[in-house]
C-alpha cells in the first residue's frame, strides 16, 4: 500500500479514538443533566412544590443544573469540532486522490 494512503488512514484512525471519547462525553453529560434535574425536582417536591411546573422552575434555577448543561454544551461542541476535523481530513484525501488520478491520466495520455 502506498505510504501516502497509509498516512491518510493513520490521520483518520487517530481521530476515530478522539471522536469515540467525545461521543461518550456527550451521552454521559446528557445523562448527568437528566439525573440532576430529576433529583432537583424530587427535592422541590419534598420541600412543598406541588405542581410539575413549580418543581421544574425550582430545578431550573439551580446553579448545578446550569453548570451541568454548560458541560453538556461543551461536550457537544468538542464532538462537532472533531467531526469537522474528520471531514477536513476526508476532503484532503479526496483532493490528494484526484491529483494522483489526474497525474496518472496525464502520464498515460502523454506517454511520460
Amino acid at each position: 500500500m502506498d505510504e501516502a494512503v497509509e498516512s491518510w488512514q493513520h490521520k483518520i484512525r487517530a481521530l476515530a479514538s478522539a471522536i469515540e471519547h467525545a461521543e461518550f462525553s456527550v451521552f454521559k453529560s446528557d445523562a448527568d443533566v437528566r439525573r440532576l434535574q430529576a433529583q432537583l425536582e424530587l427535592r422541590a417536591m419534598a420541600s412543598g412544590a406541588k405542581t410539575i411546573s413549580a418543581q421544574k422552575t425550582i430545578a431550573e434555577n439551580d446553579d448545578n443544573l446550569y453548570q451541568a448543561r454548560l458541560n453538556h454544551g461543551m461536550a457537544k461542541g468538542a464532538l462537532s469540532g472533531l467531526r469537522i476535523q474528520l471531514k477536513s481530513v476526508e476532503v484532503g484525501f479526496k483532493e490528494w486522490q484526484s491529483k494522483n488520478a489526474n497525474m496518472r491520466n496525464e502520464r498515460i495520455k502523454y506517454g511520460a
